[in-house]
């Protein structure tokens, strides 16, 4: 679109509003809020063709953009516009397979799509799917530019692991087996228990598999495994006999290892940082686009 054509659509745009405050039975089908040119804007003023690349942004894109569940502005869908633009430059695109695929996956047949269209003003399916590659190509040149822009480096790491120190409990691997004894076999089963503690010697038991248990995880009437040490039998009476734990291994409390928390941290850091890079991100691109806004909104 050039220059003049422009120049005569904003005139007519304003005629109409003035016409619409003069006269109330004018009935104002549409308006432009906003042009936004991707090269700098031209001097409306001036003879000299310029190729300008504009988009023209009018209070009916604004509402018909909802159908995506989001609340939209002026702003937002110049920004759209935007990453549309680069979008385009950078040759992403959204191919009419994609769509289909998409629509699908909503679960939405022909005839919802249709009246989702009609429900949003949009004239016609190809109408409603070209909004829909609008929305993805803007998101996916947002997304581009955010993940180019969200560098996180080891030195970030390293001082969010010494700032955020998580600490971790006391662990305890030890190993369970079972003696049986009759009521009045049992204290003489327990000496010959505490003799193999000692010794190692007297029973041939059957130890069950290592299992490693927290200091939190440790009931109250198992608190004698924190006083344990390493290579200990304790000897339980329970019913019908005696329960043995062998302490294999202590973990005392230590600082998580940065090798452990490594993915965590950059999660961590990423959500952090992510909303400021988006805002950065947008502002540099409009940083590159005029935006002219014929009425006020």
């Amino acid at each position: 679109m050039n220059r003049l054509l422009l120049v005569l659509l904003i005139l007519v745009n304003n005629l109409v509003c003035g016409a619409a405050i003069a006269a109330p039975q004018t009935v104002v089908f549409d308006q432009v809020v906003a042009v936004v040119y991707q090269n700098e804007a031209p001097d409306l003023g001036s003879k000299e063709e310029v190729e300008d690349n504009l988009e023209i942004i009018t209070k009916q894109d604004i509402d018909r953009a909802g159908f995506d569940g989001a609340q939209h502005s002026v702003e937002s869908e110049v920004s759209k516009k935007e990453f549309v633009a680069k979008a385009n430059k950078l040759k992403m695109a959204m191919s009419d397979e994609d769509v289909d695929s998409y629509l699908k996956k909503a679960n939405l047949n022909e005839e919802q799509q249709l009246n989702l269209a009609e429900r949003w003003y949009y004239d016609g399916l190809a109408e409603f799917k070209a909004a829909l590659k609008e929305m993805y190509v803007s998101s996916m040149c947002l997304g581009y530019d955010v993940e180019a822009s969200l560098v996180i480096s080891e030195d970030d790491i390293k001082n969010y692991y010494d700032d955020n120190p998580v600490w971790l409990e006391p662990e305890y691997e030890i190993q369970t087996s079972f003696v049986a004894a009759k009521l009045d076999e049992q204290t003489v089963v327990k000496n010959q228990l505490e003799q193999f503690a000692k010794t190692g010697k007297g029973f041939k038991l059957v130890w069950e598999d290592v299992i490693v248990v927290k200091l939190s995880e440790v009931s109250a009437i198992n608190q004698f495994l924190s006083d344990m040490k390493v290579g200990q039998i304790y000897i339980k009476p329970v019913y019908n006999g005696f329960d043995l734990f062998k302490m294999m291994a202590i973990r005392p409390r230590r600082l998580q290892p940065l090798s452990e928390r490594r993915s965590e941290i950059v999660s961590l850091i990423r959500q952090e940082r992510y909303p400021k890079v988006v805002e950065q991100v947008k502002a540099d691109l409009h940083a590159k686009s005029s935006v002219y806004y014929p009425v006020q909104y």
